[in-house]
């Protein structure tokens, strides 16, 4: 997305000869799933986040395995960064096998939904 001018006000220098626009905005976010029954899916996270969990009438992201809550954990958008919100889970979040209720997710992180889950989800920037 092209940030306009400070306050309005056009640049004193002009560019001598039109130049390719550089493509600086990278693609979105995603998680993609590494092990279980949808490996290798992947889906992007978009304004609003993610929602993971078990019950298909409330998550973004279903993992149907009984070690998942019904909604585990939450990806979203704060001051620009990625992060992952455990929403009160039985069996926790883990992240790179630290757990977690909070954490800024970094490109190669690994999620990891409860100790016992099989699926996990690799986050990509």
């Amino acid at each position: 997305m092209a940030r306009p001018l400070s306050d309005g006000i056009p640049s004193k220098v002009e560019p001598k000869e039109e130049a390719e626009p550089k493509v600086t905005e990278k693609g979105p976010a995603t998680l993609r799933l590494s092990t279980g029954g949808q490996l290798g899916k992947s889906y992007p996270i978009g304004e609003k986040g993610l929602i993971i969990g078990r019950d298909p009438g409330q998550c973004d992201v279903v993992i149907s395995d009984m070690n998942v809550s019904r909604v585990h954990a939450w990806i979203t958008i704060k001051k620009g960064e990625v992060v992952v919100i455990d929403r009160g889970s039985t069996n926790g979040t883990y992240v790179n096998n630290i757990k977690v209720e909070n954490a800024k997710l970094k490109s190669g992180d690994v999620i990891q939904l409860g100790r016992k889950c099989i699926t996990t989800l690799i986050f990509k920037q």
